[in-house]
């Protein structure tokens, strides 16, 4: 074991330090890597730790790259990244662009919105309730609007005319 400021290493390499300070890899002229290159079916990690306490593991596993809070090996606290560029949060094999395992919770002025080509239409709360607004580029308006406090719902046709309105007794 090699030591670089203390004389009982622990590791292969073992660099320790008073104050802020730690390692630099750098180029004057081009690239500059980390190579971590583990034996055949072993992953690769970074790990961070605080008095030998794992806080998070960085790990490149089965062509993923995983972030592991607290180095846990419970698939629903992690967050996977896989070679497709798809992303898992709870779920180490997505099989979409962003795959949740569990619910997603969004601010008050939170919306969810789908891009299209000359529209963007979206789903948000607004005032508790839940509305699903059209936007065709120059005008925006509520397609359904569903009243949390009454459970009415209403359906809209065009940019201001009530097509359909449900309540828990039918319809009007």
């Amino acid at each position: 074991n090699v030591g670089i400021g203390t004389t009982t290493p622990s590791k292969p390499l073992h660099v320790q330090f008073s104050g802020d300070h730690g390692a630099r890899i750098e180029s004057e002229d081009n690239h500059a890597s980390l190579y971590i290159d583990s034996h055949t079916s072993y992953g690769q990690y970074i790990r961070f730790t605080e008095e030998n306490n794992n806080k998070y593991w960085i790990n490149a596993t089965g062509g993923k790259l995983v972030f592991r809070p607290a180095a846990t090996g419970t698939e629903a606290n992690q967050v996977a990244f896989d070679a497709s560029g798809n992303v898992g949060i709870g779920t180490t094999t997505p099989a979409t662009k962003l795959e949740v395992a569990g619910n997603i919770t969004l601010p008050s002025n939170g919306q969810i919105k789908f891009k299209g080509t000359n529209h963007y239409p979206r789903i948000f709360a607004e005032s508790n309730d839940l509305k699903i607004n059209l936007d065709n580029g120059s005008t925006n308006y509520t397609a359904l609007a569903i009243d949390n406090a009454t459970g009415t719902s209403t359906f809209w046709g065009g940019t201001s005319n009530r097509r359909v309105q449900t309540q828990d007794d039918g319809l009007y």
